[in-house]
């Protein structure tokens, strides 16, 4: 062996004594004090440190239930949101479609209800044409028969040559 080693390590266990002896080091009280912080360490990972960790663990569990919930939930909302998209896109399509169909059968009616006036107004025109030409005739009719009622009479006498 080197005799600096021991040399070294003599003055190192010499300085540990000096060390020992200025703090008021006592042996027997170290280790009953040791023993005792043993004990105790023992008792609380037992009985405290454990418990807290099971507890802990249980936590973090249930936060890693949560954060999966979460996700499974977002995921869902997507394709809910997707699916309300393509809803209201069919729904506006079919509404584009129906105010569309409601557009051409107002059209249609229209057309119908003009054809219809057009022909009640030709009837109304054709029955006025029709009462014209009858009072055209009775009147025609009255005054041919004034006018031969007026020839078969004798032509009125004037007064004054007589």
């Amino acid at each position: 062996m080197d005799p600096n080693a021991l040399f070294a390590a003599s003055g190192l266990a010499e300085t540990a004594r000096q060390t020992a002896d200025t703090f008021g080091l006592n042996w027997p009280h170290f280790l009953a004090q040791c023993i005792s912080f043993s004990l105790v360490a023992f008792i609380l990972h037992r009985y405290a440190y454990r418990p807290i960790l099971q507890v802990l663990e249980v936590r973090r569990q249930r936060i890693a239930e949560g954060l999966a919930n979460a996700e499974k939930i977002k995921t869902e909302l997507a394709q809910t949101e997707a699916a309300r998209k393509d809803l209201l896109a069919r729904a506006n399509e079919q509404a584009i479609k129906l105010i569309e169909d409601a557009r051409a059968a107002a059209a249609r009616v229209q057309e119908l209800e003009t054809q219809k006036a057009i022909a009640a107004a030709e009837q109304i025109i054709a029955k006025a044409r029709e009462a014209a030409a009858a009072d055209h005739a009775r009147m025609l009719a009255e005054l041919r028969a004034r006018s031969d009622a007026r020839s078969s009479r004798p032509p009125p006498r004037s007064p004054a040559r007589s």
